[in-house]
């Protein structure tokens, strides 16, 4: 209803939504019908008020709050509600990628706060898979699902993600999802190679870092086609960052490992020929390895 005071509402379920404490079992029930409930309506608001590009409309402040406290709940929640809210949401798609991007946003600041990180990493796996497998809503932009997979994935999370004891085993875990992503996104998105390097550089991505390097000379040498590179300056720079990170701290590995060392080699003469700074001297680092 256009004539719905939201602020009213904010006000009221102040208690709701403003709360950062843990309830128990029963109470927590209580309080996730509510808040989907509330959702639904927002949800069916912002759809009504799609813009030409047919992206959904934004919700009111009340709304953020909602989405904020359901990204709560779904990390202390059960199973079947944690489920039930994070299908809600994502289920919107990318035609609703800012309120998807509160959610997220939400979701990994709960690393900072109490909570069973086992927990987490399990129903994070199941939304990594959720949006892998395409289950939202079709709507929105391609440029808006590719972005809301980089977010599920955690590209701009690292520091929060490196909160999580023995961080390295789980994202190991997660792998096959992760490589899963490489195949068929990388090739589609340069924005998805520069985080992917990024974040493969990062602490949080030090599991990932030698397949990841593998998934990248996969995906950008060897095919038909140049890869398209609208701004490779700062996406080679970010590749050259990340080689030069994994030499440093992983220069045993590719020693050993001749596959991780071809892959090496094909990105780095993939920079070369992009003429990137720095390119060249890190093909002949690597040419010395033994």
């Amino acid at each position: 209803s256009h004539g719905l005071d939201t602020q009213f509402l904010s006000s009221f379920f102040h208690w709701l939504t403003q709360t950062d404490s843990e309830s128990d079992p029963e109470i927590s029930a209580t309080i996730s019908e509510t808040l989907l409930s509330a959702f639904e309506y927002l949800a069916d608001y912002c759809q009504e008020h799609k813009d030409e590009r047919g992206e959904y409309g934004l919700p009111p402040q009340f709304g953020y709050e909602v989405v904020q406290k359901l990204a709560f709940q779904c990390a202390r929640a059960s199973d079947d509600q944690a489920s039930r809210i994070y299908h809600a949401v994502l289920g919107l798609g990318p035609a609703a990628d800012h309120i998807i991007d509160q959610f997220m946003g939400t979701w990994f600041i709960q690393l900072h706060k109490p909570l069973d990180t086992e927990v987490f990493c399990s129903r994070w796996k199941s939304m990594i898979k959720f949006g892998i497998d395409g289950q939202w809503a079709e709507g929105g932009s391609w440029y808006d699902e590719q972005n809301l997979l980089r977010k599920l994935l955690g590209f701009e999370y690292s520091t929060s993600l490196q909160s999580i004891p023995n961080w390295g085993v789980k994202l190991a875990n997660m792998s096959e999802l992760y490589e899963t992503w490489a195949s068929a996104n990388l090739r589609k998105d340069e924005k998805n190679v520069s985080s992917f390097a990024y974040f493969l550089r990062s602490e949080a991505g030090e599991a990932l870092r030698i397949d990841g390097l593998k998934w990248l000379a996969t995906s950008l040498t060897g095919v038909e086609k140049d890869q398209y590179w609208g701004d490779s300056r700062d996406t080679g720079a970010t590749l050259v960052d990340l080689i030069d990170k994994a030499l440093r701290d992983q220069k045993t590995t590719f020693q050993t490992d001749s596959d991780a060392r071809l892959a090496l080699l094909k990105l780095t003469a993939l920079l070369v020929s992009k003429q990137i700074p720095s390119a060249l001297a890190l093909q002949q680092k690597i040419s010395t390895l033994r």
